[in-house]
């Protein structure tokens, strides 16, 4: 019960996350073309993609499944069946015309514009965040070698 309990809260806590990003997207979208309403079959669509969108992402990039595995095979893991659900999705509530060639095309290129600028994203965020740490550890070590007791102030943290 314990793993479900650790599988379950952070698919829910990202699928909440994604849903809310997607349909906020959407409706300034909606806004700027002068739609006044979100068709139900949209919000079912990008509810069904925010679960599988945070399943996929405890399972790739979580140590929850795979222990050890590098950055790599994990973007891999993610973004090939990220994509297939994605376009079944996108074929299942008709998000464009599924025989026109031309749209799966720009499908296709946006989704792989959209997951290169959010990876390359998230590189940047972890490695400023990961030197933050870094500096903070420094001085947490500075300060127990120099004999202080207590660690940094937590408005530090």
């Amino acid at each position: 019960m314990k793993k479900w309990l650790e599988f379950l809260i952070p698919v829910k806590t990202a699928a909440c996350y994604s849903f809310t990003a997607a349909l906020f997207i959407y409706t300034v979208i909606c806004l700027f073309t002068g739609r006044a309403s979100i068709p139900i079959g949209i919000v079912l669509s990008f509810l069904l993609l925010s679960l599988a969108a945070a399943v996929l992402q405890i399972v790739a990039f979580t140590s929850l499944v795979f222990k050890k595995l590098r950055y790599g095979p994990r973007l891999l893991l993610f973004i090939l069946p990220f994509f297939a659900v994605l376009s079944l999705i996108a074929k299942g509530f008709h998000w464009f015309p599924p025989e026109l060639g031309s749209a799966w095309m720009l499908f296709l290129l946006l989704f792989l514009l959209i997951f290169v600028v959010m990876t390359v994203g998230f590189e940047i965020y972890f490695r400023v965040t990961g030197h933050k740490y870094d500096g903070l550890l420094g001085q947490y070590r500075l300060a127990k070698r120099k004999g202080a007791d207590c660690p940094p102030p937590p408005s530090q943290l």
